[in-house]
């Protein structure tokens, strides 16, 4: 990848349209992808880390200014210690001012364009427009390629954003169709699934939140859930 970008700068790259303000996708499930990006880079980054499986703060902050600040001091001032999932769920209430925190961060880095304007010169409201497109081509191509071929090797970092793409019915952001390539979403699913437990966290969140709503359960989680029930 040409520029270091971030697991959450990259999901919101992927997701922003190519040639239109906003979303190229539905963002029902965008909320929870974000969280769970942004806990990868904190974890990767080395400033947090789970035990017993709660999440706990390594004696390292990032900088005081960051989107990553603010979640950790969150976590620091909890009074409960609570678990991955716990937290991906509570924090995806507040994900829209880390959604714009990140895009602040891509329009830095030259790879969007963010228009901010006033409705009725009172409610702040923003679009925002690709400029990113060959590094946006770049990861379309990388993470799409590992799901049609499984034997390529992805980056830790790149994975996980592979998987929270999938579980969170991303995937037409990689020119991928729920019928033609569904094979090769369900086998990439159930790999990821069965290898990380933040993933199978984020997959149960985005199950139990589908079925409270009335919407359909993913396929591709359900296809992958029932794969790791059968073998276990």
């Amino acid at each position: 990848m040409p520029m270091d970008l971030s697991v959450a700068e990259k999901l919101l790259l992927l997701c922003q349209s190519p040639d239109k303000n906003g979303l190229s996708v539905p963002g029902f499930h965008l909320p929870y992808g974000i969280i769970a990006s942004l806990m990868t880079d904190l974890a990767y980054s080395g400033h947090i880390s789970e035990k017993e499986r709660k999440v706990v703060i390594v004696n390292k902050n990032p900088d005081k200014a960051s989107v990553l600040s603010d979640i950790t001091e969150t976590i620091r001032e909890s009074q409960k210690r609570r678990s991955m999932k716990s937290w991906v769920q509570r924090l995806a209430m507040s994900s829209g001012r880390f959604r714009r925190a990140i895009q602040d961060e891509l329009e830095r880095k030259g790879l969007l364009r963010i228009e901010r304007k006033k409705f009725l010169g009172i409610i702040s409201y923003r679009k925002t427009w690709l400029r990113g497109h060959k590094t946006q081509k770049s990861l379309v191509n990388t993470l799409a390629g590992a799901v049609r071929h499984p034997d390529l090797a992805l980056p830790p970092s790149d994975l996980r954003l592979l998987g929270i793409v999938l579980v969170c019915q991303l995937h037409e952001t990689l020119g991928l169709d729920s019928a033609k390539d569904q094979e090769s979403l369900d086998s990439a699913t159930y790999r990821i699934l069965s290898e990380d437990s933040t993933m199978r966290s984020l997959a149960q969140i985005i199950n139990e939140t589908d079925m409270a709503t009335g919407q359909i359960p993913s396929t591709v989680n359900q296809a992958a859930f029932y794969q790791l029930n059968s073998s276990s």
